[in-house]
């Protein structure tokens, strides 16, 4: 991982460009796929890259068999509460763990079910980027806990032009490329999923996205991180504000209404009143 400390917006939209240009004589030179840039904002820059399943169970390693069951016992409940039903297949579940291909997200069980658990808050083994560093900027700055001095946005690109390797013995970072039916907010957000894996002796286990980067090739999954100020939240929410990057244009709730009116009459406002920049 290569990380940048940024003292400003304008050095972070030079530093995309940057990375789009490096993407593009990437493709060219190997002649081959590329994947595209994929981004991550969150609230700390010391918070490391975990899915909720990693924070919520505080472990490294979850096995998949035991997590697709938690998520199989659920299931009747959330379709009576939501009235919405998925066609999931799980009788060759102990085969996929036994021989599972870890390439490709698609290749695992119910992705659509699991994209709609971690939209609304289960834990899980999914890690949300999405294809604009807009947006994730967004996520970086909309919400910064207290004394925190700067917040990060990551990129990400998974397949660099020269393949992909599936070690045995390291665990695999795969990325869903198919379209597949999912929850508005996956569009409105622009949003890719990411999910880290690794075949074991006794299974597919959900594995620490920091012991994937600290094994990968620098032929595939590069990883950038940039740490921007966290003072500068109100001049960045405004120009996002500006091209319509909101909580409510994210999410197209209430709530999120609520939160997009609340931050322009208290916060913004107030700002350009003041002249605060």
């Amino acid at each position: 991982m290569q990380e940048r400390k940024l003292n400003s917006w304008l050095e972070f939209e030079k530093e995309i460009d940057k990375l789009e240009a490096q993407r593009a004589r990437l493709a060219h030179e190997y002649n081959n796929y590329v994947s595209p840039l994929l981004f991550r904002g969150q609230a700390d820059s010391s918070w490391e890259l975990e899915s909720t399943l990693e924070r919520y169970t505080s472990r490294q390693e979850t096995p998949a068999l035991h997590y697709f069951r938690i998520v199989e016992r659920v299931r009747p409940q959330v379709e009576t509460y939501t009235g919405k039903r998925w066609g999931v297949e799980w009788s060759h579940l102990q085969t996929w763990s036994d021989e599972g291909d870890l390439m490709f997200l698609e290749s695992f069980p119910a992705p659509e079910y699991m994209i709609y658990l971690r939209h609304h808050g289960f834990p899980s083994p999914l890690l949300d980027w999405t294809k604009s560093p807009f947006i994730a900027a967004f996520f970086a700055f909309n919400d910064i806990p207290p004394k925190t001095p700067e917040v990060a946005v990551y990129a990400y690109i998974e397949w660099a032009g020269r393949g992909k390797s599936q070690d045995a013995d390291n665990p695999v970072i795969s990325s869903m490329r198919a379209r597949i039916p999912s929850h508005k907010r996956h569009f409105l957000q622009q949003s890719e999923y990411t999910i880290c894996a690794a075949n074991t002796k006794s299974g597919v286990v959900f594995s620490s996205y920091s012991k994937a980067f600290s094994v990968t090739d620098t032929g595939e999954n590069l990883l950038w991180k940039f740490t921007l100020p966290s003072s500068d939240r109100l001049k960045v929410l405004r120009k996002l504000d500006q091209m319509n990057i909101n909580s409510l244009s994210l999410f197209e709730n209430e709530e999120s209404l609520m939160s997009t009116v609340a931050l322009r009459a208290f916060c913004i406002e107030n700002a350009d009143k003041s002249g605060s920049r």
